[in-house]
């Protein structure tokens, strides 16, 4: 697949322009051909037995719930992480969808928003959001609070492999980078990036998602 891809990028880049794609259409019909491999390919992986990843391992119950303020330096063993900024130890996690707005998770008997905000907000609205949950008893429950970074980074997952694309992902994708409870300093706060996987600090005016968890 990747030799494929190759191919692909280096005719659609190259320099001399006998060796590019003629015109749109040509390019058009190579990009379904490659898409039609993935499918053919995908398909074949997800008929195979899933074995269960080895690159994860079981958390505490309980993880940390109350908020922290700590430099990075401090910060990095306290959250697990590292010298990248991503876990040590990938969770194992029990996701079920409870509905089209909630997650449980079985292994820290957490319960989360499956996507969350559907707007950024600055650090200061993270929280006015999550009041707001409260105020209105967001699928019955009135305790949802800004995870920590403890929680957040149950919710990332070792580099994937083409099999776990046979597991439809038990949140919503749009929310790429939530704020967490922790700051860096009275300035600054965590955040993770669950797309790529790594915790990061952030001044509190810049626009992040929120995903509110509460205890089951």
């Amino acid at each position: 697949m990747n030799a494929t891809w190759d191919h692909f990028l280096a005719r659609a880049t190259a320099v001399a322009p006998k060796e590019r794609f003629a015109h749109a259409d040509e390019m058009l019909r190579a990009l379904d051909e490659l898409f039609k491999h993935w499918q053919d390919m995908k398909a074949k992986t997800c008929a195979l037995p899933v074995v269960a990843p080895a690159h994860r391992q079981p958390l505490p119950m309980t993880l940390r719930s109350l908020p922290v303020k700590m430099a990075p330096k401090e910060a990095q063993p306290v959250f697990g992480l590292d010298a990248l900024w991503r876990p040590r130890v990938y969770a194992v996690a029990g996701h079920t969808t409870l509905s089209a707005d909630i997650v449980f998770d079985s292994a820290t008997h957490l319960i989360w928003q499956r996507a969350g905000s559907r707007y950024p907000y600055p650090w200061p609205q993270a929280h006015a959001y999550i009041q707001r949950l409260n105020d209105e008893r967001f699928c019955g429950h009135d305790n949802w609070r800004l995870p920590t970074i403890n929680e957040l980074v149950t919710l990332l997952a070792p580099t994937p492999q083409i099999q776990d694309l046979c597991i439809a992902p038990p949140f919503d994708p749009l929310q790429r980078r939530l704020w967490s409870s922790d700051r860096r300093s009275f300035a600054a706060a965590y955040y993770v990036d669950v797309q790529l996987g790594f915790v990061g600090w952030q001044d509190l005016s810049a626009p992040y998602y929120v995903r509110a968890v509460c205890s089951a």
